[in-house]
Formats: C-alpha cells, sequence, structure tokens
C-alpha cells in the first residue's frame, strides 16, 4: 500500500512530510531513528508526526537506549535488537498462553559480532 492509501485509511491529512516520512518507512529494513532518515524536518514536527502515527497505530515505536526508533506496525511485534551494533532483525512473535501481548524486545548479541568477539 502506499502512502497516500495509507493517510487516507488512517484519516490523516496529507501532507508533502508525511507522505516522504511513510514512504521511508514503507522502503526500510530495520526500525529508523530520527537522525536515519533522509527526509529532514524539525525535531518538534518529527516527532508529532510520529506520535500522531502511533496513535492510529500505523506506525510503531521502540526505545532503546534513550533513542526513539520508528517502523510501520506490522501487528504483533516481536524483535531482536544487538547490543553491540544495534542491528535489528523481526523475530516470529512468540506464543504466550493467557497474555495479550503486543510486542517483545529481545536484546543480546547477533551472530556477526559474536564472530567478530572471538
Amino acid at each position: 500500500m502506499n502512502s497516500v492509501k495509507l493517510l487516507k485509511k488512517h484519516d490523516i491529512g496529507i501532507t508533502e512530510l508525511r507522505i516522504l516520512l511513510l514512504d521511508e518507512l514503507l522502503a526500510a529494513k530495520e526500525p529508523m531513528s530520527f537522525d536515519e532518515f533522509k527526509t529532514k524536518a524539525n525535531k518538534t514536527t518529527f516527532y508529532r508526526t510520529m506520535e500522531q502515527f502511533q496513535k492510529v497505530k500505523l506506525v510503531t515505536k521502540i526505545d532503546l537506549d534513550g533513542k526513539g526508533y520508528y517502523q510501520i506496525n506490522k501487528g504483533n511485534n516481536a524483535l531482536f535488537v544487538c547490543d553491540i551494533c544495534h542491528h535489528t532483525k523481526d523475530l516470529e512473535f512468540p506464543t504466550i498462553n493467557n497474555l495479550k501481548v503486543n510486542s517483545v524486545l529481545v536484546k543480546g548479541v547477533c551472530e556477526e559480532c559474536k564472530d567478530n568477539d572471538e
């Protein structure tokens, strides 16, 4: 689905900035922080936009070491984050009986960093 359709679907006004930010998130293979977006906006506008996207569950936010990372909401989210290189990887969402879990964050050392450390 393209950015304009997503904005319409979630009843969010269409602006050039919102389209550009969503385009980047749709193309991203991993969650992105403010500094990683090519589309430059002032911080206040960026964070207000991401907050608006979060309210309608279009985007999910992952807090890691005091920094927010954003990605398109794919429903329940399970994510591995490497403590060394900070790369992320989607994981299969675990089944946890009798609990309504929306997200899981697993932190550790990825294979590449583990191999480089030995």
